[in-house]
């Protein structure tokens, strides 16, 4: 990559080179030129100008932009900006005038590859996976649909439901379905019963099985709501006789208490009343001989007589105190009748006892109703694909790898139309038609290039146009073998080489002329419109490019070989080398670059490459520069004409259009690298044989004079001469 890596970085330090130039030059031109001035000086044109550079500007900012857009097929030449920009490229640009060229050249590559790509195995295999495969793995068998029916809904239905689709596979398959042997089941279900299907049969038993259920349930219901009520009723009744005798017990303790209090205090006031009236009587007595007592001492005194008499009694004491009033208040009465009734607990009917025991093998019984109505949905969309595998394929999976699918494919397209009349899944239908595209493209083909290459033996190329010659009427079952695995399948890579592609395109031209092909795709617009181009391809191929390629020797494959072709027509190859240094940078990085090489069986320290871009630059070089000259006869290297090879090769180095490395890698790829393992033959030893260079021409090939190649090549060259 140095080349192309020193290549841009010298336009980007040019580029910034000028610009920072002139930068600096309007730092000095605005002292002299103002903006004002040339306003005043050009007025409105100066406006003008300015648009019509911006203009210039972006129209190759533009060109710049969609050339790469255009190249990776984000866009086509039918875009009318794309087109328009492209075949009218900056005059002023190298590599614009280059990119120019290529146009015709990248068009006619898109239209050789969709045809290849048309009835290449990798599509066929591609759409086989998607289509089929694929489908049988989602719908058929372990971890499939019928996995998941199985699961959610088979598990949870009634035993009536069970027996009946037990009934209807065994009948169908004459083997009892079980847990793990249920493949099948989703053909079972999409079975004509009654005028209906096994599945919605199976959700009228089933939705008759819950209607019954619930209803049983309701009863139940019912049942338990009033029993509830009872449990309800008699909780209260127990808890109110439970306060009436809690109630009544303490009225009598109460009474009794009562009672008691009372007496004790009548007796204790009792004993008061007896004890306060011998005071009362001892108080009055002492009262009255106190009163004595004094009156006689008063009157002796008074009398002037000694009074000598003592007053010996003691007032009397009343030791008893008088007893509380009962603070407790009078029970009264209590009425001692409960007025409360015990409810009567409900007795379980005949019918509720029924309804229990028809609701007991499903207490965890789960509703799929709405997963059986999925089902329907689910399996029905895609009737047509489950009935062929169960019915057709006998529900056998067959990848793409396991050999050869000839039983799955030609079933297939003997039941297409019946297989998209029952799908309903327009995602599948397309996949469907691209798969039935495939595979009709893949027969067609397969016959008509039988018959074409049957014709190099057996005609004449210049015959081809007589309708005698046409090939068609084909039948399509005659196309036996379809093994992925194998190469047998790989036309393209297999028939569409070396000398026969031009007797396949003169072939298809008179072939599409005469409509060979719309009774095959009539129904496939996508491939009357690659057919379309391809027979433009071919006009042109047979207008410009027939010549070149019938030049181009070797086992090539048909867009490669045009590709070569049309290359060599519009470009020359070293004027846009020397003309478009960036593409000369990476076109010497590229004839550098080999993702695949090996020693050479010819000399063991040479590596040759077998694939990457050193090979394809390699072939370019050799069979479309080296081998003819640009009026496709071969090109005849004496000692003057290889002296004039080699002193142009050296200018080049000197130029810089191509490296030193280049040659001296592309010289060994001519020496050393086999065409014919057999034999060890090379492509130089080939041009040596057919005299395409003279023994002169080859001593001189040989010199060291012209340091170009190795010396291993020389060696070689000198060991041709001997």
């Amino acid at each position: 990559m140095k080349n192309s890596i020193g290549m841009m970085l010298a336009y980007i330090f040019t580029y910034v080179l000028i610009f920072v130039g002139i930068f600096v030059i309007s730092i000095f031109a605005r002292k002299y030129v103002l903006n004002e001035n040339m306003r005043a000086k050009l007025g409105k044109k100066n406006n003008y100008l300015g648009a019509i550079f911006a203009l210039i500007n972006g129209y190759v900012l533009i060109y710049f932009i969609i050339l790469p857009v255009f190249s990776l097929n984000i866009v086509g030449v039918n875009a009318h900006v794309t087109n328009f920009v492209l075949e009218h490229p900056p005059p002023f640009s190298r590599i614009a005038r280059t990119a120019e060229k290529a146009v015709p050249m990248k068009d006619l590559a898109d239209k050789a590859q969709k045809f290849q790509d048309l009835m290449s195995v990798e599509g066929l295999e591609e759409y086989y996976n998607d289509a089929i495969y694929s489908y049988q793995l989602q719908y058929i068998g372990e971890g499939s649909f019928e996995n998941d029916f199985m699961v959610d809904v088979y598990t949870n239905l009634s035993i009536e439901a069970k027996t009946f689709i037990n009934t209807q596979y065994e009948d169908y398959f004459s083997t009892p379905l079980v847990g793990n042997s249920y493949t099948g089941i989703s053909r079972v279900l999409l079975l004509t019963y009654n005028d209906s299907t096994v599945i919605k049969e199976l959700y009228r038993i089933e939705k008759e099985f819950t209607d019954n259920l619930e209803d049983n349930l309701d009863i139940i219901s019912d049942f338990e709501k009033i029993y509830a009520t009872y449990e309800k009723n008699l909780l209260k009744y127990e808890s109110d006789l439970l306060s009436y005798q809690e109630a009544l017990t303490k009225f009598n303790e109460d009474t009794v208490l009562f009672a008691q209090l009372t007496s004790e205090y009548n007796d204790a006031k009792a004993t008061y009343d007896l004890a306060k009236a011998e005071y009362d009587s001892n108080l009055e007595v002492f009262l009255d001989s106190a009163l004595l007592f004094t009156t006689n001492k008063i009157e002796t005194l008074l009398a002037g007589s000694a009074f000598t008499t003592t007053f010996d009694l003691n007032r009397p004491a009343m030791v008893l105190l008088e007893p509380d009033i009962v603070s407790m208040e009078d029970p009264g009465t209590f009425d001692t009748t409960f007025s409360g009734t015990e409810p009567v607990e409900p007795v379980k009917t005949q019918v509720i006892i029924d309804a229990e025991t028809y609701v007991a093998p499903y207490t965890e019984k789960i509703n799929v109703l709405s997963d059986i109505r999925s089902y329907d949905t689910l399996f029905s969309d895609h009737e047509g694909i489950i009935v062929w595998y169960v019915d057709e394929l006998n529900s056998v999976i067959t990848a793409s790898d396991s050999g050869n699918l000839a039983e799955t494919i030609n079933s297939f397209k003997n039941n297409y139309d019946a297989i998209i009349a029952k799908t309903n899944d327009k995602e599948l239908k397309d996949k469907l038609y691209l798969a039935q595209m495939s595979i009709r493209s893949y027969d067609v083909f397969n016959l008509w290039l039988e018959c074409t290459l049957d014709k190099v033996d057996t005609s004449n190329l210049d015959d081809l146009s007589d309708p005698s010659e046409r090939c068609g009427d084909f039948d399509l079952n005659d196309v036996s073998s379809y093994d992925f695995v194998s190469n047998a399948l790989s036309i393209s890579t297999t028939l569409l080489k070396g000398d026969n592609i031009t007797w396949v395109i003169v072939q298809y031209k008179h072939d599409y002329e005469a409509g060979i092909f719309t009774e095959y795709f009539s129904d496939f617009p996508e491939v009357m419109d690659i057919l379309a181009s391809t027979k433009e391809l071919v006009d042109e191929y047979d207008k410009y490019y027939k010549d070149i390629a019938s030049s181009l020797e070797g086992d090539i494959s048909m867009v490669f070989k045009i590709g070569i072709s049309v290359m060599k027509y519009n470009l020359d190859a070293k004027e846009t080398l020397e003309n478009t240094p960036i593409l000369s940078a990476v076109f010497n990085d590229a004839s550098r670059m080999c993702t695949s090489s090996s020693p050479s069986p010819i000399n063991t320290r040479i590596r040759v490459c077998e694939k990457g871009p050193t090979y394809l630059v390699g072939e370019v070089i050799f069979k479309a520069y080296l081998l003819v000259d640009n009026n496709n006869e071969p090109i005849i290297y004496d000692s003057e004409k290889m002296v004039e090879f080699l002193e142009q090769l050296n200018e080049d180095v000197k130029n810089n259009v191509i490296t030193k490395e280049v040659i001296t890698s592309l010289g060994n790829q001519l020496a050393f690298h086999v065409i014919d393992e057999t034999t060890n033959y090379t492509l130089l030893e080939q041009m040596y044989d057919d005299g395409q260079i003279s023994i002169e021409a080859m001593r001189i090939l040989s010199s060291p004079d012209y340091e170009l190649f190795s010396d291993e090549f020389r060696a070689r060259v000198r060991s041709l001469i001997r």
